[in-house]
């Protein structure tokens, strides 16, 4: 599952191609065997042709793609009459990667224990729709550290701990298909 309301569907050459109807304008490709990711869009909203990821659109509110799957073309809601022609690299079913999940991670924050603040590292594989947030012992979400598409590539994030209460708390990762957690724990501050 993904975090966006879908606007419209179109397929092509064996995918799915999705509008995503959020704060951050996006374009899905989507195989049959339900593995998506970001295609076009870079979450900001505007009306900027161009290659996939550095397209930009407001409301994307139809959708067509080539047969084979190599341009999509986007008509807008805000901007009637407007197409917006998107670029993409040619991919088959039977070329996907094996591993949809190759080159994401999780690293474990540090400091740990921590008092006041952590850093958290992690990588993506590819660029992707990032979600970290932070749990209570009783899976509350306290924090919400990331949630936009990000580039591949590694990437920190600085947790500001200070104002919760000593204990141990879980941090989650969601990027597409992959899904990691890990522990950290906030000690009370000295007197």
């Amino acid at each position: 599952a993904h975090p966006f309301n879908i606007g419209h569907i179109a397929y092509a050459n064996g995918f799915l191609y999705l509008t995503g109807n959020s704060s951050q304008p996006l374009i899905f490709r989507v195989s049959l065997d339900g593995q998506y990711e970001v295609i076009a869009g870079d979450g900001t909203a505007g009306y900027q042709d161009g290659p996939g990821l550095q397209a930009q659109f407001d409301a994307p509110n139809g959708i067509a793609a080539s047969v084979t799957g190599d341009t999509l073309f986007i008509s807008e809601l805000n901007q009637p009459g407007i197409l917006r022609i998107i670029a993409l690299p040619t991919v088959s079913p039977s070329n996907s990667p094996v591993d949809p999940k190759a080159g994401f991670s999780l690293a474990q924050s540090f400091p740990n224990p921590a008092r006041t603040a952590s850093i958290i590292p992690f990588e993506l594989g590819r660029s992707e729709w990032v979600n970290i947030s932070v749990y209570n012992a009783q899976g509350q979400v306290v924090d919400t550290l990331v949630s936009e598409v990000l580039p591949a590539g590694p990437h920190t994030v600085e947790w500001k701990a200070g104002g919760l209460p000593a204990g141990a708390y879980i941090y989650r990762m969601t990027a597409g298909n992959f899904t990691a957690e890990r522990k950290a724990v906030v000690v009370g501050t000295e007197d």
